[in-house]
């Protein structure tokens, strides 16, 4: 018999994107390969040009997150988008919904940098030329998490591997940190789960085509982090996702 995850996972994501995951499962698609999103923040950081952090702190620090992004790499963070990331925590997955998919929402907030610097016609051509992803930045969206119990442990992968090579899933320790292991632990500890760290999140390396049994819209209760609002909608509710 397979082993299969002890508790739920939770994965973060927009309601824009639910009816897709209903039609195709989660990860049937990969939606930033097809709106070439990381392809867009490249073009966009390039059209930027340089920025020194005298002269504008916030959009350096932003330009430098959005240029590993577009390296697509690994180093103690995972900047690496496309593949379908589930946690152990439902408050970790609500945390990545509110701005989900990240790397679309890192092609909004380059949109408003270019106008910003006066670059708006450059922004509307580079739009143009990137027509699916320009309806997805604009189009009406809530943040959602949707649970997943009784995912195979054979279907996780770990989320970063600290510095391995970049091959996220063969990270080398001495003890058990395989995923089953992991979430065994977690399961039986009495630290709430809440409190796990990136450690604890997982590349979910199959098509999961169940249809969700519970879907949240989430909304934030004030400006703490994890503090959330939690609202069940229904799966088949294809229509209200995409309002």
């Amino acid at each position: 018999m397979r082993s299969v995850s002890p508790i739920s996972l939770w994965h973060g994501t927009c309601s824009a994107l639910l009816p897709s995951i209903l039609e195709h499962g989660l990860g049937g698609r990969n939606i930033i390969a097809d709106l070439k999103a990381v392809e867009f923040i490249k073009t966009a950081v390039d059209l930027i040009g340089p920025v020194t952090l005298e002269d504008d702190p916030d959009t350096w620090l932003f330009l430098g997150l959005a240029t590993k992004i577009s390296a697509q790499v690994s180093d103690h963070m995972n900047w690496r988008h496309g593949s379908v990331y589930v946690s152990a925590s439902k408050y970790q997955a609500a945390s990545y919904a509110m701005n989900s998919p990240e790397a679309v929402d890192t092609c909004r907030t380059l949109v408003r940098i270019l106008r910003q610097r006066e670059m708006g016609h450059r922004a509307d051509c580079l739009l143009s030329e990137f027509e699916d992803l320009s309806h997805m930045l604009y189009a009406p969206w809530y943040p959602i998490v949707i649970e997943l119990p009784g995912v195979p442990c054979e279907a996780l992968l770990p989320e970063v591997d600290h510095g391995n090579r970049g091959n996220l899933s063969c990270k080398k320790e001495t003890r058990d940190t395989s995923p089953c292991a992991t979430l065994t632990k977690l399961k039986e500890s009495s630290m709430p789960i809440e409190v796990c760290g990136q450690g604890k999140n997982f590349i979910l390396n199959t098509v999961w085509k169940t249809v969700p049994h519970l879907i949240e819209s989430v909304s934030r209760l004030d400006a703490n982090q994890f503090d959330f609002v939690f609202n069940s909608i229904d799966p088949q509710e294809k229509d209200r996702a995409s309002q």
